[in-house]
């Protein structure tokens, strides 16, 4: 899914707007805090593609639209972990920025941070490319649901204390479309 122009430049925007004076809850491998403005940018390129996914190019982007003026009217109150509902499924869209834009999609996990782990939440691995100032590509790699989750966290690296799945573990997106329609 390709976002450019006037829709890249929205996705920017609501990344800038509702950026907090908050630690990042992701560290890189230097424990460094990774910049809060790429990590909104990151989970604005997925909510947006999310949006497109489960309810088409048009509906999609209106409810990301509406979404967005909603949680960002109360930036400090989060979404309680669902970012969308189809149907009767709860949605939680988990994005990761690509720096190298030819890694390979199974090379990355879906994590999920203790405080983020919902019963019956269907969790959506996206990753995200930034091909310039507006213009971003974000490809929907996989699917897990709660119950899959593993019982024991990662005790050690990035992802220290998340729940991880590796990509070639994850459902097909499309399993999302059948549950949800």
């Amino acid at each position: 899914m390709e976002f450019t122009g006037t829709a890249a430049e929205l996705i920017a925007e609501n990344a800038r707007e509702c950026t907090l004076d908050t630690a990042s809850k992701i560290k890189d491998g230097n424990e460094k805090q990774t910049s809060k403005f790429r990590s909104n940018l990151a989970g604005q390129i997925g909510e947006a593609a999310g949006q497109i996914y489960l309810h088409g190019p048009v509906a999609g982007m209106a409810r990301y639209c509406t979404e967005r003026k909603v949680r960002n009217a109360d930036k400090y109150r989060g979404d309680g972990g669902v970012d969308a509902v189809a149907g009767a499924v709860k949605v939680d869209f988990k994005t990761t920025l690509r720096f190298a834009k030819n890694a390979a999609p199974e090379k990355f996990r879906l994590a999920v941070r203790p405080h983020e782990r919902h019963t019956d939440t269907t969790y959506v691995m996206i990753l995200a490319d930034k091909i310039g100032y507006d213009h971003f590509i974000a490809t929907i790699v996989g699917v897990c649901h709660e119950s899959d989750l593993p019982a024991t966290t990662e005790s050690a690296g990035t992802f220290r204390g998340a729940y991880t799945v590796p990509v070639p573990r994850l459902s097909s997106p499309s399993n999302l479309l059948e549950a949800t329609a």
